[in-house]
């Protein structure tokens, strides 16, 4: 019996079909190992916490689209586990991970903090600085994070970037953890510096009596 010949759409058909499993088998399998990396890392660490884990994959895994963004994150936390005070590192860490996952706020006030530590040029900490504002300006974790961090390092900002410290900091004094945190940060500052942040809060337009009076300005 002669075999039935599939019709041109009836193979593009069958080939997206069984691309589409593929596709789905490799993304399970990456979940798969996903789940056991996590699982490392969540266990109590001990010096082989980061050798047991196969980077090789993960690194493979970084550069396929779809698994990329998480496959970094990963890389991200290794590096964090086996070299916690290599910032550079970290640094490099976070710069690929957030070049997968651009949207991601938090990792790029990380990649602040990261990049400041490791003596990187003022540039391009506020380069990184102003990404977690861009893409995170509402999102109130990143928002703690640069105010906290605008505090510490006031003095190396240009106004441009005091005013996204001074919005971000008034904006959460709603949470009274936040504002004892912030009144502690102000309080151990030199009277100038606290004077003169006082001034930008006052002439920002965003700052009340109340709020100044709560910060112990």
């Amino acid at each position: 019996m002669v075999g039935r010949i599939l019709s041109p759409s009836a193979f593009g058909l069958c080939l997206v079909f069984g691309v589409t499993a593929y596709v789905g088998a490799e993304f399970l399998t990456f979940d798969t190992f996903a789940d056991q990396v996590q699982a490392i890392l969540a266990a109590p660490p001990t010096t082989s916490t980061a050798s047991v884990i196969d980077q090789t994959a993960l690194s493979r895994w970084a550069n396929v689209s779809g698994t990329s963004g998480e496959a970094r994150e990963l890389l991200l936390a290794v590096t964090r586990a086996e070299s916690p005070d290599d910032y550079r590192a970290i640094e490099q860490a976070i710069s690929e991970a957030a070049a997968a996952s651009p949207g991601w706020d938090s990792e790029w006030q990380a990649l602040t903090e990261a990049r400041l530590a490791s003596g990187a040029p003022l540039d391009s900490v506020l380069a990184a600085f102003r990404m977690s504002d861009l893409t995170g300006s509402h999102e109130g974790p990143a928002m703690l994070q640069r105010a906290v961090f605008g505090l510490d390092h006031w003095t190396e900002l240009p106004a441009a970037d005091r005013r996204i410290v001074v919005r971000d900091l008034l904006a959460t004094m709603s949470d009274k953890n936040l504002e004892r945190r912030y009144r502690d940060l102000l309080a151990a500052k030199p009277e100038p510096l606290r004077d003169d942040i006082r001034a930008t809060l006052a002439g920002s337009g965003l700052a009340t009596p109340q709020s100044l009076q709560a910060l112990g300005l």
